[in-house]
């Protein structure tokens, strides 16, 4: 029987070092920004070697919590991570079990249905104005940029984070940053092949972000989560168009 038990395994100094750090960034709300101590002062704050402190400093790194001062030799500051850092990685492992895009947006599809509903029942509408702000600023300019898919998918973040729920906005990023790569692949395509029909389907888009902001304004939960499913079903009919058997792997780059 003893034969099953595996060994304990201790972590490494610089894996305690990194925890540590990791610990104090979150627990004392550290600014962005701010220099992380140096070399020499971490070496005699925990009693480990340059060595030990540099691998620590790689983990940190490699979290998204630190970032290196190329100005100053050894130098590093304290990051704010993005969602991003998540969504890279699951993009990738959705990528490696060729999971197709169709999934991807049934997902997204259910996580916004809920994150709408919570939007319009917010006291106030808290979210409408920065939604207001895509509708009106960030999508002309992204059109005209020609990088409307960005414009686009900024609205679903918008409409995310509207919901007041942090861990849905996480969560969301990883499904919207493999939908933005494919919508502006299908955006660039139309572009290309049928100009004016690219520009008529920018002005229904911008049509139905602002009925999607009146709908909200009325806050109806239901009309809201109905009018946002109606402009799905056309939206994943365009992006599935040609692509009905596209798997993530193809999608992400």
């Amino acid at each position: 029987m003893l034969e099953s038990i595996r060994p304990i395994q201790t972590p490494k100094a610089a894996e305690l070092v990194a925890r540590h750090v990791r610990r104090y960034i979150i627990d004392a709300r550290v600014e962005a920004g701010t220099r992380l101590p140096s070399e020499a002062e971490l070496c005699a704050r925990y009693a480990v070697s340059r060595t030990t402190i540099r691998e620590a400093v790689r983990i940190l790194e490699s979290e998204g919590l630190v970032g290196a001062n190329r100005a100053v030799q050894h130098g590093h500051y304290i990051c704010a991570p993005g969602p991003e850092i998540v969504a890279r990685p699951a993009s990738f492992l959705l990528a490696v079990g060729k999971v197709p895009l169709s999934d991807v947006i049934t997902a997204c599809r259910a996580l916004e249905d809920d994150a709408v509903r919570r939007a319009a029942s917010e006291q106030g509408g808290a979210g409408i104005p920065a939604l207001r702000v895509v509708v009106e600023c960030d999508l002309p300019a992204a059109f005209r940029s020609r990088s409307l898919a960005r414009g686009a998918l900024g609205f679903h973040r918008a409409l995310v984070r509207a919901s007041g729920v942090a861990t849905l906005a996480l969560v969301a990023e990883t499904l919207h940053s493999i939908l933005e790569s494919h919508t502006a692949a299908v955006c660039d395509a139309k572009m290309i092949d049928d100009p004016d029909g690219f520009e008529y389907g920018y002005e229904r888009l911008r049509r139905s972000y602002g009925r999607m902001l009146e709908v909200m304004m009325a806050g109806d939960p239901d009309d809201v989560a109905g009018h946002w499913d109606v402009h799905w079903t056309a939206l994943e009919r365009i992006l599935l168009a040609k692509h009905r058997e596209v798997t993530v792997a193809e999608v992400v780059q």
